[in-house]
């Protein structure tokens, strides 16, 4: 396996990165649906659970602000992972 990590170029790496955070992403949306759920359950449910339901909801807001950036990283990678080609 580090034999396979050397022979990699840069930009191998680097698009393996995307393709990480590509993955982090997508169990960011999963996260953020079941936050919603709960907070749906939370909100609608048990009225008298205000507070439950604001700390899920501060939970749903810092899980969008961490989706938010994570696909602006992505982004940033993956023009990163284009120049070398536009290049060749």
């Amino acid at each position: 396996m580090s034999e396979e990590q050397s022979e990699k170029t840069p930009l191998q790496k680097l698009k393996d990165v995307v393709s990480q955070l590509k993955e982090m992403e997508h169990y960011a949306r999963n996260n953020m649906e079941s936050l919603s759920e709960i907070w749906l359950l939370l909100d609608d449910e048990f009225k008298k659970q205000k507070t439950l339901a604001d700390r899920a909801n501060d939970l749903l807001k810092a899980q969008g602000t961490m989706q938010e950036q994570l696909a602006s990283v992505i982004e940033d990678f993956e023009k990163a992972c284009a120049e070398p080609e536009k290049k060749a």
